[in-house]
């Protein structure tokens, strides 16, 4: 069951014209690319979408790995 703040956050959410132009385009968009270039174009608009993770600055230094 959904909580009352969950239920707040599904309508704005669902009121949202970006959301709702978002989920437009993606409908459009066929999971076979027709080239290489396609999905590699693809693949880069994901990565507006998920940005990179923040790496950490420094090393591990461990004494024993296994691996």
């Amino acid at each position: 069951m959904l909580t009352e703040i969950e239920k707040k956050e599904i309508k704005i959410d669902a009121e949202s014209k970006k959301r709702r132009e978002d989920f437009q385009k993606g409908k459009s968009f066929s999971l076979s690319p027709r080239s290489f270039d396609e999905y590699i174009k693809f693949l880069d608009s994901l990565q507006k979408i998920y940005p990179s993770p923040d790496v950490a600055p420094d090393k591990t230094i461990t004494r024993f790995n296994k691996l």
